[in-house]
């Protein structure tokens, strides 16, 4: 699968930043945004706060006045700011730079110790920004393994949990050297085919799909063409 996809998504760029404090506050902003949408809160976010440490100096409302034209609450505001100040009073600077040198569970208990920040957003600061071997796992990541049915001959049903769970079941699961081609591929193959209403039949990966072989068992089955 992770072969495949990588062949059938060629562009891979989604706009994540080498730099682990700008990775930062683009995922915090990117939770339950649309693409477009948050991006170009980051774009104006960096417009008015050139330097990220003027923005722990800002209240909420100034920030929000930002991130609320794409529909983010107040309190994401909130928390970018108040996550700014911490990381200020740890590093006595504006800059996570010193992650570089940490190990992989320092990184992610620090990062999850800041307001908003989950593990799957210190999994993207660990795989994008620090080269890290980490499983990032977001809606479309969960729902593609999960119609696949990658992991059932484990006994492993990704069906009902949401992402927050799937990260703590999937993030040791998918072996080291898959891990960011395969979560950038499904984060591309979610948005474009693996949609919550799929588009199986242009779907590259139908053939090893658990979810596509039911539909397709279903339609056989209430056909009246031959088989």
């Amino acid at each position: 699968m992770t072969r495949v996809l990588q062949e059938t998504y060629t562009e891979r760029d989604l706009g994540n930043h080498s730099d682990p404090l700008d990775e930062l506050i683009y995922i915090m902003i990117s939770r339950r945004t649309r693409e477009g949408a948050y991006q170009d809160v980051f774009r104006r976010l960096q417009t008015r706060f050139p330097d990220w440490g003027e923005m722990a100096g800002a209240e909420a409302r100034e920030i929000h006045a930002i991130t609320g034209t794409a529909g983010m609450g107040v309190q994401r505001a909130a928390d970018l700011g108040q996550t700014m100040r911490l990381i200020g009073n740890q590093f006595g600077r504006y800059s996570l730079d010193d992650l570089q040198d940490w190990t992989d569970d320092r990184v992610e208990g620090f990062l999850t110790t800041l307001p908003g920040v989950g593990p799957k957003t210190a999994y993207c600061v660990l795989m994008y920004s620090l080269g890290r071997a980490a499983f990032p796992v977001d809606t479309h990541n969960l729902r593609v393994l999960a119609r696949a049915g990658v992991f059932h001959e484990a006994g492993l049903d990704l069906t009902h949990l949401d992402h927050k769970r799937g990260q703590a079941v999937l993030a040791d699961l998918i072996a080291p050297e898959l891990r960011h081609s395969l979560h950038v591929s499904l984060v591309l193959h979610g948005r474009d085919v693996c949609q919550p209403r799929p588009r199986c039949g242009g779907c590259a990966v139908n053939h090893l799909c658990d979810f596509y072989r039911a539909r397709q068992t279903q339609v056989n089955r209430t056909s009246s063409l031959p088989t």
